[in-house]
């Protein structure tokens, strides 16, 4: 089920300081400026050297990311949620 959406005042907003222990990575093909894109972020579950979930924008800066070990992202859900493999309430269960 879909919900409505209205588009609204931009609202500027900026997170804190990135902890510094992500994957390296460069965006090697410049996306074309021109064009309009439906889906404006990319998002990684990157498995190694570390495990983290993060977002990019299409230029590369990271906008969202998961605490290290939080396990891997799998899939995205209506409402701007997200569904991880993540351990239970211990990690031996």
């Amino acid at each position: 089920m879909r919900g409505d959406w209205h588009s609204g005042t931009v609202v500027p907003f900026r997170t804190g300081i990135i902890d510094g222990d992500l994957a390296p990575f460069r965006v090697t093909t410049p996306r074309n400026t021109s064009l309009r894109v439906a889906e404006p972020l990319l998002l990684y579950s990157i498995e190694l050297p570390v495990q983290r979930a993060m977002a990019t924008d299409l230029e590369g800066n990271v906008v969202w990311y998961l605490p290290l070990h939080e396990r891997s992202l799998t899939r995205m859900v209506p409402g701007g949620r997200f569904l991880t493999l993540t351990g239970g309430v211990t990690e031996q269960s």
